[in-house]
């Protein structure tokens, strides 16, 4: 989720119109300005509300938008897992800061996202044989 508010106008439709979203999720907090740059990209169908009760036009509750999207003919037990390639499969696209000019996205991959998590797992296995406390473990992003 791009952090909307320290965005700029500019800055947010330069993000959105790097990855083209369908649905762009937000906050009531920030949802004027997203809504506001959002009127002007025909690419987003649906601005979510994350923290909204009610749908107003454009804008949906997450709770409205769950289950218009949801497939009640799903079949959890017939489900049938798709290969795909981690080392090129992309799972989100990650925002630089911009701090040298515009921000740039990042595609992090199925596999950068596995190798982290399967760091802190080795972290938190290794952190319980050491100490009898639970760890506490301070993220970096980005990971690029």
């Amino acid at each position: 989720m791009i952090r909307f508010l320290i965005l700029s106008a500019g800055e947010l439709k330069h993000a959105l119109d790097l990855s083209k979203p369908k649905f762009v999720f937000t906050s009531a907090f920030s949802a004027k300005k997203v809504t506001d740059v959002c009127k002007k990209l025909s690419y987003v169908d649906k601005i979510v509300l994350i923290d909204g009760k009610k749908s107003n036009g454009n804008v949906v509750s997450l709770n409205d938008f769950v289950k218009k999207y949801k497939d009640t003919r799903f079949d959890v037990e017939a489900y049938v897992k798709q290969k795909v390639d981690i080392h090129d499969q992309v799972c989100f696209i990650m925002m630089s800061s911009g701090t040298t000019g515009v921000p740039k996205g990042v595609q992090q991959t199925q596999e950068n996202v596995l190798s982290i998590i399967q760091s802190y797992r080795d972290m938190f296995i290794l952190f319980r044989m050491l100490h009898d406390t639970k760890p506490i473990i301070m993220n970096m992003a980005p990971w690029f």
